[in-house]
């Protein structure tokens, strides 16, 4: 999967309810279907093509909701293997559920870690950071704890770290070009 005609995977990973799907459809500019979300079953698979590079990529998004994330984490091999990136989607807005985001973006690193390739990132994106919030506080304490913690676990592989929100089709578009751009460069 190094060169550039290749397919590239590209994963979409997070807790149920978090924005994944929401986010591809923005990046398809489907805006009109972001009305009707519904949670993803299992693994939706879907495939873009990059107008800048030129390069394909099947795009992974993983159904976060609980019985899922341990399918995913029990067949490893099927799941996260030969991707260059990986995109994990944490909802700023639900505060109750940070734990037990990072416990499981803590699982797929550790897997990601015992063979990544060189190739390869991740791009977290702490979703949900909307236009009426960027001034909240509490929701900005609360994305700096969540920046730390994510800066002392991942350790082995190259990451970023976005604020997004489908309210800000920019904050998106970088994410997605840096992970796209990541994965096609050689």
């Amino acid at each position: 999967m190094n060169g550039s005609k290749e397919l590239k995977k590209i994963l979409f990973c997070g807790l149920e309810s978090g924005g994944k799907t929401s986010i591809l459809l923005l990046v398809d500019k489907k805006f009109s279907l972001l009305t009707t979300v519904k949670p993803t079953i299992k693994v939706k698979r879907s495939s873009h093509t990059s107008d800048l590079l030129g390069a394909k990529i099947i795009r992974w998004d993983l159904g976060g909701q609980k019985s899922y994330r341990k399918i995913y984490l029990s067949d490893k091999s099927q799941y996260f293997t030969e991707m260059q990136s990986i995109f994990y989607v944490i909802d700023v807005q639900a505060p109750e559920k940070f734990e037990e985001s990072l416990a499981f973006l803590q699982n797929i690193l550790t897997i990601t870690s015992e063979s990544h390739p060189e190739n390869f990132q991740f791009l977290i994106m702490l979703h949900k950071y909307d236009p009426d919030l960027r001034y909240n506080e509490a929701i900005n304490n609360q994305i700096k704890h969540l920046e730390k913690k994510i800066s002392t676990m991942i350790k082995e592989v190259k990451f970023s770290i976005y604020r997004t929100s489908i309210y800000d089709e920019p904050s998106i578009l970088k994410a997605f070009s840096d992970g796209v751009f990541y994965a096609t460069h050689k």
